[in-house]
């Protein structure tokens, strides 16, 4: 009787599919958790900068003074930005409060799933009141800047984007490498600039 080979694999091919398959997992995951934590810095940090140029255009078009704050809409503003969640509203006289006279534009938050981070330096514990002019100040009248820093506690450069408030009132963002950790902002050092 002749030998006839029918159609499939051994069981040897199978094994060797299988570990070449595993090793390109094992490389594949790590760099798919990598680009996961890119994306989720730059949609958050997106986000707010889309939130703090908004609060500033529209103060600009209504010619009023617009502010932005960490916060929402039942509470009004509160100086804990790692909530992940701001508000923007038409601010009427008393300047920096979210009250029954103020119009509420935009209410907004980010998702903040465990290692992202958000918090604002000293100046950032306030309302951000942004003039007719597009000029950004506090509730005193003195011109505003100061930080915010979104940041990834991951392993990743970068790991942080900061977003700097100048007292024209424009925003930009700067990502830096804070070395994989979130360290809390502070007047000089751990700081992207």
């Amino acid at each position: 009787m002749a030998y006839r080979r029918t159609g499939g694999f051994t069981l040897l091919e199978l094994l060797i599919t299988l570990a070449v398959a595993a090793v390109i997992t094992a490389l594949a995951v790590p760099s798919f958790k990598a680009i996961t934590a890119r994306n989720r810095l730059a949609m958050s940090s997106n986000q707010l900068l889309g939130g703090m140029r908004a609060a500033r255009m529209l103060a600009v078009t209504r010619n009023t003074a617009v502010s932005i704050c960490a916060g929402n809409a039942d509470e009004g503003c509160h100086a804990d930005w790692l909530q992940g969640e701001w508000i923007v509203f038409i601010d009427r006289p008393p300047l920096g409060v979210f009250d029954a006279d103020d119009e509420l534009h935009l209410a907004d938050s980010m998702d903040m799933p465990d290692g992202l981070f958000l918090a604002g330096n000293g100046p950032f514990n306030r309302a951000i009141v942004f003039r007719p002019s597009g000029l950004a100040r506090w509730p005193s009248g003195a011109f505003a800047a100061g930080r915010l820093r979104v940041c990834v506690n991951e392993s990743i450069s970068p790991n942080a984007t900061e977003l700097v408030l100048i007292g024209s009132g424009r925003a930009v963002s700067q990502a830096c490498d804070l070395g994989g950790v979130c360290p809390a902002l502070s007047a000089s050092g751990a700081n992207c600039l």
